[in-house]
């Protein structure tokens, strides 16, 4: 199975030209341990990322040009009203997933590995989100919920799979 790993920033760490992840490939594979390989997305694949982003989430993306150091990129912003609408879709995902751990709670003998992975899935979209770190999607409605963001902007993709 293939997911994706995006890049998020705000538009302070875009003017100082600090769009890239801190991570390198090998460290991505390391911190997603089930998976076989992570691969950075070339600029031209982040359109369509970004639409699998929004689509799963069911929220408009739009992108914007910003003018680098050395170049122009193509990245892709949520807004505010979107953003409350992500929250809303992870929410969704969140009580999904308390539902089948309590499913499994109620279990003659539970398993503690699958109410780990009910509770925090790792097969999912993964978010490195600056002064937050690097985030599963229950983690980034935590990041959302407490940090209440204007905006993000999604500056780069990662191919990973499991």
């Amino acid at each position: 199975m293939h997911s994706r790993i995006f890049v998020l920033r705000n538009r302070n760490d875009i003017a100082a030209d600090n769009y890239s992840s801190v991570y390198d490939e090998e460290e991505l594979q390391k911190i997603i341990s089930i998976a076989d390989y992570v691969t950075l997305k070339k600029e031209a694949e982040l359109e369509a990322d970004i639409d699998w982003l929004a689509e799963s989430y069911e929220i408009n993306i739009k992108e914007e040009k910003f003018g680098l150091a050395d170049s122009t990129k193509t990245f892709g912003i949520i807004y505010s009203s979107d953003i409350q609408k992500l929250i809303m879709s992870i929410k969704k995902v969140k009580q999904s997933c308390l539902d089948r751990v309590k499913k499994e709670i109620r279990k003659a003998n539970p398993s503690l590995l699958s109410i780990s992975c009910l509770a925090y899935p790792r097969d999912s979209f993964w978010f490195e989100i600056p002064e937050w770190g690097f985030s599963n999607e229950i983690d980034l409605l935590d990041y959302l919920e407490q940090k209440c963001p204007n905006e993000i902007i999604i500056t780069e993709s990662y191919d990973y799979h499991m």
